[in-house]
């Protein structure tokens, strides 16, 4: 399974950027 490092590495963001994204999506801009 991968983690939150490896979305944000293959997505070229950080951890907690995607962190943020499954945790409170509504602020989060499409690009």
């Amino acid at each position: 399974m991968p983690t939150l490092a490896d979305v944000g590495k293959a997505a070229g963001v950080s951890r907690g950027t995607v962190s943020n994204v499954f945790n409170r999506p509504e602020p989060v801009r499409p690009e």
